[in-house]
């Protein structure tokens, strides 16, 4: 695979803000309202989406979780995407929160194995959104390149299968780390038991957390972080839409990557 001459524009779409999880949760301790991130990568191959937020109509999620979605149809639209020209979903995993709208698109759908056989365990998911056709069904095993530039590391931890999408031009390296933690502290502290698969994933987590570190990304992008454009205080009507782009170039100072070599916090947050 070639390596792209520039990082392409990516938008952050927020799909829904969670405001309610049950008591069964594990957030439901310490918890408070969160978005649900998903991504668009234009490449020049044709755009890329990673996650497709909560899907609508699921009688149980919508007693359990209380939720604000929008269609993802709607914020591809937005951000100057037919979806019908979408060439590939990556889901991160498999939670009903990160597959709810697949079926909104017609392109296939990148998983990797480990996660569409976790997938398949009672109380994992919901099933209708995370059944993956065969005949849209790109199944990979372990890191894998997906076409120039863009590539996924496969980040076991908060399920046996999640997977992280690395973005890299000749300067620039930019991370979907998706749901790998679920707070900022998280990239550089201890990581998060409540967000493990189960106690004994602690290990491989911190093996996944500590290999996109290794990459030295310019910027990693969180499923459920609130971004410096959004407010848990807006409104539902006004909150589906794309916020900044992560990857447009324009004329700026040095960043401090550019002026040392390094960035001590890449984490986009508000």
């Amino acid at each position: 695979m070639s390596t792209l001459a520039a990082l392409p524009r990516i938008d952050v779409l927020e799909l829904a803000r969670v405001t309610g999880v049950p008591e069964f949760h594990p957030e439901y301790p310490a918890f408070a309202p969160f978005p649900v991130h998903g991504f668009v990568i234009h490449h020049p191959d044709g755009a890329i989406v990673v996650d497709t937020g909560i899907g609508h109509g699921n009688d149980l999620i919508d007693t359990l979780y209380r939720h604000h979605s929008v269609s993802i149809v709607d914020e591809l639209n937005r951000c100057g995407v037919d979806e019908r020209d979408v060439q590939l979903i990556v889901n991160s995993h498999l939670h009903f929160d990160h597959c709810g709208q697949n079926h909104r698109l017609a392109c296939p759908i990148a998983v990797q194995d480990a996660e569409l056989q976790a997938a398949r365990q009672p109380h994992y998911t919901v099933d209708e959104w995370a059944v993956v056709p065969a005949h849209r069904a790109r199944v990979l095993d372990g890191d894998t390149d997906l076409c120039d530039g863009v590539r996924v590391l496969l980040t076991p931890g908060h399920t046996p299968g999640h997977q992280a999408v690395v973005i890299s031009s000749f300067d620039e390296t930019l991370v979907i780390a998706a749901q790998c933690i679920f707070r900022c502290d998280a990239w550089h502290g201890e990581i998060e038991m409540a967000n493990l698969h189960g106690t004994e994933w602690r290990d491989q987590a911190a093996d996944s957390v500590a290999r996109l570190r290794a990459l030295k990304p310019d910027r990693v992008l969180l499923s459920h972080v609130w971004r410096s454009s959004s407010s848990p205080a807006r409104t539902p009507s006004s909150f589906g839409r794309a916020v900044r782009p992560a990857g447009q170039h324009r004329h700026r100072a040095p960043t401090r990557r550019q002026r040392t070599g390094r960035r001590d916090d890449p984490l986009d947050r508000a």
